[in-house]
């Protein structure tokens, strides 16, 4: 079996925009049932993704980055306080993004 940033890396090659990749990360954070079967059994907890998006926003598969992410420390720390301020009311799951979410995997 893939992990799932192995997957996400290899499919998406050509980049996947900042906005989507929010959506991803934040959807996947919430339910592993978008996850294609193979890769349920992943850990999706705040910490691993945390880490897998970061990784791949070092690897840069994620794309049109917002400008705070120039310090090297920023990218674990925008990753992870995406979940606080979804926890938090700030930001909001797309309701739409279910249906774009295979072109991912």
């Amino acid at each position: 079996m893939r992990s799932l940033y192995n997957r996400l890396r290899d499919k998406n090659v050509g980049g996947i925009p900042y906005r989507e990749a929010v959506q991803l990360f934040l959807w996947v954070y919430c339910t592993n049932d978008i996850l294609p079967s193979d890769l349920k059994h992943e850990n999706t907890s705040r910490e691993n993704l945390v880490e897998i998006f970061s990784k791949l926003t070092a690897d840069n598969i994620i794309t049109n980055l917002p400008s705070e992410f120039g310090n090297v420390v920023a990218p674990r720390l925008n990753w992870d306080g995406l979940v606080t301020k979804l926890l938090s009311k700030d930001i909001h799951l797309d309701p739409e993004f279910p249906k774009r979410i295979a072109k991912f995997f």
